[in-house]
């Protein structure tokens, strides 16, 4: 029932996996880096804008 071919896929799915989540920590550490700070400050700006949109819609 053992083959080395089951056993290499296998190895070779655990090497895979192992590569996808290096790249997934490196691309979410990219990703909050420069994704969440402009969002971060579209969003204050977006709050000060609802802040003040109030006062400017009065009629």
């Amino acid at each position: 029932m053992y083959s080395p071919v089951i056993s290499g896929a296998c190895h070779f799915a655990a090497r895979t996996r192992a590569l996808l989540f290096k790249l997934m920590a490196r691309i979410t550490r990219i990703h909050l880096i420069f994704f969440l700070t402009p969002h971060a400050r579209h969003a204050s700006k977006e709050a000060e804008f609802l802040a003040q949109a109030p006062a400017a819609y009065q009629p």
